[in-house]
């Protein structure tokens, strides 16, 4: 391929991060100056911290995310596989706190702006609905106290607050 789909990207300019000719942000980022206080301040913006920020500045609160890495362009930096992608994992070391802290293993999650949804490149599979079960219907681990058609809005929020990728139709799940 000799150009990314969508057309070149644009130089980056003035420092800032540039968005790829497929993506896009429907408002500015505001930019705090370091002296002016902010409601919230959400540490790591993972799936859950990005989405929580964004609910909460929509919600009229001034917010701030603190991520440990960078913000990836999804179609300059990620690539489809795994070899190529270790640039994207957080291989640092990481100790959990508490009373009896545990290591974690290199290569357990994304580093950047995604947080998990970098480690895999934003494919988001649902679970299938037999996953639901499967101690009534296999014997062995354990039912989850809600069904599939129970979640199935929820999977479908998600899906559209936070864009990921995978087929609409996905055999495992």
């Amino acid at each position: 391929m000799k150009k990314p789909v969508g057309g070149a990207f644009q130089n980056n300019h003035h420092g800032h991060h540039m968005l790829g000719p497929m993506q896009k942000l429907d408002f500015p980022m505001h930019r705090f100056d370091p002296r002016e206080e902010v409601d919230v301040c959400i540490v790591g913006i993972g799936s859950a911290g990005g989405v929580l920020l964004q609910r909460l500045a929509r919600a009229g609160l001034h917010v701030v995310g603190i991520e440990a890495g960078p913000f990836w362009d999804t179609e300059r930096d990620w690539v489809s596989d795994e070899a190529d992608s270790s640039k994207l994992y957080w291989t640092d070391l990481r100790i959990t706190g508490g009373q009896n802290p545990l290591t974690l293993d290199a290569n357990n999650s994304g580093r950047g702006v995604g947080g998990g949804s970098v480690h895999w490149a934003g494919f988001t599979p649902r679970l299938h609905p037999s996953d639901f079960h499967v101690l009534s219907s296999d014997g062995m681990g354990a039912d989850w106290p809600m069904t599939y058609e129970e979640i199935r809005p929820y999977y479908e929020l998600l899906e559209k607050e936070s864009p990921v990728s995978g087929p609409s139709y996905h055999p495992w799940g």
